[in-house]
Order: structure tokens, then sequence, then C-alpha cells
């Protein structure tokens, strides 16, 4: 089922003449407390003798008694972690903070450092070594680990994810990984993610709720409304909330720039503080439906 939620306006290249992008400011946030792990991808290294590759994840316990919903964060390319690998950037702790104060068990994954990344943004092509797969990989390593906690309801895990075409096939139904995985996941949560790598046969087992800025030509949102139009007839449902005047990014506490190292070629990026704050409001709407 498809839901297109919002307008879609155009802007002149006029309106697009703006700065080059700048560092992403930081925008204050609350102190939380991360405990951080380590656990294993569903990636496995070699292939006569395999073992899983070990990641690292920042999980922060739900202020609850007994078993609590957990949630699976997965970053875009640009990382998990600020520059110096000792923080984690402001729009993954503000996410982290809102599913928290729901009773959320939240695990935000870093599959980049560990492989010796912070970031693959830049990288195109052979120099991207931590491809889709792997990334969907990771993210179902962290639902795997959630799962086997005894304070984590398994029944109600959530995905969030930020960009990468992976999410799509974390949720989908002919996942190679379906035995592994169990259940799979509740349902998921992605902005603006890659809907023009995603195979045909895409048929989501859980609903899935997708933020995209109609401004967004990283990630542009035509792809994903089609996407939802081809879904296989009995999937889940797939809800599009697309946001005018929005640019890729938009979650960020930065004004829109563009951006000329993304391997995609230059791109605006930036926050639109109306558009984040609905998606939040949005989020917690959705999340509503399964969390008693």
């Amino acid at each position: 089922m498809l839901y297109i939620l919002g307008t879609v306006s155009f802007a002149s290249n006029a309106e697009n003449a703006v700065p080059s992008a700048k560092k992403e400011e930081i925008a204050p946030v609350e102190q939380l407390s991360f405990e951080k792990i380590d656990f294993d991808s569903l990636e496995t290294t070699g292939f006569f003798s395999p073992k899983p590759v070990k990641i690292r994840g920042y999980l922060l316990k739900a202020k609850r008694a007994g078993a609590a919903p957990g949630a699976v964060l997965a970053p875009a390319c640009n990382g998990l972690l600020l520059p110096g690998g000792d923080q984690i950037k402001p729009h993954y702790r503000k996410m982290a903070k809102f599913l928290n104060e729901k009773g959320i068990t939240v695990l935000l994954v870093d599959g980049f450092n560990p492989r010796g990344f912070q970031e693959i943004c830049t990288h195109s092509g052979k120099a991207r070594t931590i491809g889709t797969s792997t990334r969907m990989k990771d993210s179902l390593g962290g639902l795997v680990y959630l799962r086997d906690r005894n304070d984590v309801m398994p029944d109600k895990i959530f995905m969030v994810t930020w960009g990468a075409a992976g999410s799509f096939q974390a949720m989908n139904k002919a996942s190679p990984h379906a035995e592994k995985i169990g259940a799979g996941f509740t349902a998921a949560i992605l902005f603006y993610p890659e809907c023009d790598k995603v195979d045909s046969r895409f048929a989501p087992y859980a609903p899935i709720l997708m933020f995209v800025g109609d401004k967004d030509t990283w990630n542009p949102a035509p792809a994903c409304q089609t996407l939802a139009k081809r879904q296989k007839a009995g999937s889940a449902p797939f809800e599009i909330k697309i946001y005018p005047d929005t640019y890729h990014a938009f979650d960020q506490a930065r004004p829109p720039a563009l951006r000329t190292d993304a391997a995609v070629g230059p791109v605006m990026t930036g926050g639109n503080p109306e558009s984040a704050a609905d998606a939040y409001r949005t989020a917690a709407a959705f999340l509503e439906r399964f969390i008693d």
C-alpha cells in the first residue's frame, strides 16, 4: 500500500546556488550513557572456515523494569562517529534519545571504524569495500544481538536507518538470511533511503515508514514512489512522507549547502527543522502502533 504525504515543489537553479558545505555543526544534545559493546555481524571472514566479523555497537538501555522493546540504528555513509572516533554524531544521538525516552533499548551500529573507515560517502567503485550487503548484515547482526538479550522483547525490535539500500533487503521476505534472523524486525523507519538500488522482487515482511525530501538529488523521492508501487501483493504497508523544500540529510542541524566531495557528484545536503520535527512526530505515532 502506498501513501504519499505532503506536497511536492521544485526550486529553480538560482535557488540552488548556495555556499559549499561546511563542517557539520554540533547541536547540543544532553549527555547519554552509552555502553560500548562488540557484537557479531552476519558477515563472515574467509570461505572455508568462516567466522563472524566483530563490529562495534553503542547500547542505550531503556529505563524501565523488565524487558523493553529494542531498536537497531544504522548510520548513513557518513558514519556514526565524529572525526576523532570518540563521539556519536548529533543527529544519531538525538534519535537514540528520542527512542530511549519511549522506553526502547537502542543499539547504534558502527561497522565502519572497526573496518578502518570513518565514512564511505566519498568512496566509489572498488574503493568502497563496505558495500550495501555488508551494511545490511551489520544491521541484522544487531537484530540477533538484541534478540538474545533477556532485557529486550524479541518480538518488538525496530530498525531505523539512514541512506543505504541495504535496509530494504533487511526487510525483504526474500532475504537470504531469513533462517538466521527468524521473524525479523517488527517495523522500520528509513530516512532518505537509496530506493533506486532495490531489486524488483522487493516484498517487505513488516511495515515501513520512509521520509524523503522532494529536493533530494542524492536519493531522489521518485525512485521510492516507484518502488512502493511495484512491491509485491500481500506485502506489509509501505508509507512514504515526502517533504517540500527539503534536501538530503534534512534531519541534521546545519543549513543546506553544496557538497562537492560525495562520490555521487555535487549534491545539496542539509537540515530543514520543520521537516525534521514533523518526521519525529510521525515516527512517534508510527511506533505507538507496536508499543503497548
